[in-house]
Order: structure tokens, then C-alpha cells, then sequence
């Protein structure tokens, strides 16, 4: 498989401290932030954090998979466990766009 010119990730619950401290373990090119509790918005403005649905709203998966998409990111990293519990057993949608969904 071809790698990509350039590394992004997405790392969600993006305004925790957690998600800030995580996107320091990663030396890549790009890192966005995706969340589903309300996102400032002058950090939306930013260009670096994605407003999510909640977690429970039916869309969710689609508007995940459609941040990666938009973002060209080839990696999610979910901190939630419910993010987890949803997203694992869906893995497959997001491996066909050759993006790693670590947990």
C-alpha cells in the first residue's frame, strides 16, 4: 500500500485536556480535534477542532467518517469509551478508506 504524502490524525474529545495532551505522543504533519460536546467557537474558527453530533445521535459514525474524510485523515484516535463501544464494531467503514482507528 502507498503511504500518504503527508500524516493526519483526528483525535476526539478534542477539547479535554486528555486529546491535548495525546496529540504531543504524535509527530506528524497534521492533527485536528473532533468533539460532540460543544466546541468554542473560536476554536471552530481555528480550523483545528470538528463539531461532532453526540455520541448517541444516529449520525454520528457518518459525521465521524466524514471529518476523516474531509481532513484526509489516515488515523482516529477515539478517547471515549462510548465512542469505542460505537465505532469498534464499525471499524470495517473506516479501514475501506484506509484510516486506523486506534482505541
Amino acid at each position: 500500500m502507498e503511504q500518504p504524502l503527508s500524516n493526519t490524525i483526528i483525535i476526539t474529545q478534542g477539547t479535554s485536556a486528555s486529546a491535548q495532551k495525546r496529540a504531543k505522543d504524535y509527530s506528524i504533519d497534521h492533527v485536528f480535534f473532533a468533539d460532540s460536546v460543544p466546541v468554542p467557537k473560536p476554536l471552530l474558527n481555528s480550523g483545528k477542532f470538528i463539531q461532532l453530533p453526540p455520541v448517541y445521535a444516529q449520525t454520528f459514525i457518518h459525521e465521524l467518517l466524514k471529518a476523516c474524510l474531509d481532513k484526509n485523515a489516515n488515523t482516529l484516535l477515539l478517547l471515549s469509551e462510548s465512542e469505542i463501544e460505537l465505532v469498534l464494531p464499525e471499524k470495517f467503514l473506516f479501514e475501506e478508506y484506509d484510516i486506523e482507528v486506534i482505541c
